[in-house]
């Protein structure tokens, strides 16, 4: 993720040798992939558990039945339907053309008040992002903004979304207000805005949320969590 922008240097042929490098560890992955006996499926399963429940890998089959079973036992990969209750995903997108995510820690709180009477649902979301990413020191693929000229050198520019079934109250950045876009996507909200997030700090963006779901003794809650570079 990281050290293969340092290993090779800064000359002329570095990128070249980098290319070649990936292409080789592919190539040797793949080769070994298919020409050895794959373990037992239940051995399998067991090593490939924790990548799947991280979102890492998801399945697919062109059969109908197939794929129905896939969905059912959760590892399609699809995004989850709220179903009367509350949803909550957080993506990130990089906007500077870079390698700066693998310098990129978010973390998620979502502070939720629920009226089983009426179903009514506040919540507070608190997305807090950690750009580890220095401002020198670093190859340019790394750390400059090709995609935002003008951003100083290991600033991460980031799209961020939270997606809800509940309504927009309002957000803040770094406790400042601030304005987001919001779109209906995937069954629910998109709430939507750009973060710049400097080299070595840190930027919290908070949602205020409101609206109601169905009437029930508990909540129902659906998570979906973006695979990143850190947990």
């Amino acid at each position: 993720m990281t050290e293969q922008y340092t290993a090779f240097g800064n000359g002329p042929t570095s990128e070249d040798q980098r290319s070649a490098f990936l292409i080789s560890v592919l190539h040797a992955a793949f080769a070994t992939l298919v020409s050895r006996p794959l373990p037992s499926p239940k051995e399998l399963s067991a090593v490939l558990d924790p990548a799947v429940v991280a979102g890492r890998l998801s399945f697919w089959s062109f059969h109908t039945d197939e794929q129905a079973l896939l969905h059912s036992i959760g590892i399609d990969g699809s995004f989850p339907r709220a179903d009367g209750g509350n949803l909550l995903a957080v993506t990130t997108q990089n906007s500077g053309n870079n390698k700066i995510d693998a310098y990129l820690h978010t973390s998620i709180a979502d502070n939720l008040t629920f009226d089983p009477g009426t179903g009514s649902v506040h919540s507070v979301v608190d997305v807090s992002l950690t750009n580890d990413a220095p401002a020198s020191g670093l190859p340019a693929i790394v750390i400059d903004n090709p995609g935002v000229p003008g951003l100083p050198p290991g600033t991460n520019e980031t799209w961020l979304t939270v997606y809800s079934p509940l309504s927009f109250e309002h957000v803040t950045i770094d406790g400042k207000q601030a304005t987001l876009s919001s779109t209906p996507e995937l069954g629910v909200w998109a709430y939507s805005t750009y973060v710049d997030i400097a080299p070595g700090a840190t930027a919290i963006v908070r949602l205020d949320l409101d609206g109601s779901v169905k009437a029930r003794s508990a909540l129902s809650m659906s998570i979906r969590l973006q695979p990143s570079a850190n947990p």
